[in-house]
């Protein structure tokens, strides 16, 4: 599987937070097994390729919302305005120094739009953790 080499090829650690009422989120809030199959694959997929090596990623699923949030350089506000616009995107890995045209996630925020799911992606200035979220209503 991809990512489970990419993961150990990278060193990274996958940790999960469940909320006790999270058993409804996959059963409830994506209803269409093709969305939420490609939405959270492509999500945890990004997470892993734009995580800095030998981090940690950190998945955490409660009623309404899914996240993953992982360890990267430094985004500029303007980057992060770009990456939640509805558009395909143009990426480089730093470490790896390859690109990407950008559209997995081009798709999930399409496929969000299509059912109602809030998308954000942001990062905490201090740690550099970049959020990836969803949020049902």
């Amino acid at each position: 599987d991809f990512h489970e080499e990419y993961l150990k090829r990278a060193g990274l650690k996958i940790r999960y937070e469940f909320d006790e009422d999270s058993g409804s989120f996959v059963k409830t809030k994506i209803n269409e097994k093709i969305l939420k199959n490609h939405i959270i694959r492509n999500i945890l997929s990004n997470s892993i390729k734009f995580s800095h090596h030998n981090s940690e990623l950190l998945i955490r699923i409660s009623k309404n919302h899914y996240g993953v949030y992982n360890q990267y350089s430094k985004l500029s506000s303007k980057k992060i305005e770009e990456l939640n616009k509805v558009k395909p995107q143009e990426s480089t890995l730093d470490e790896d120094n390859k690109s990407s045209l950008g559209l997995g996630m081009f798709i999930v925020k399409i496929f969000c739009h299509y059912a109602q799911i809030n998308f954000a992606i942001s990062q905490d200035e201090k740690s550099g953790v970049v959020a990836t979220e969803l949020t049902f209503s």
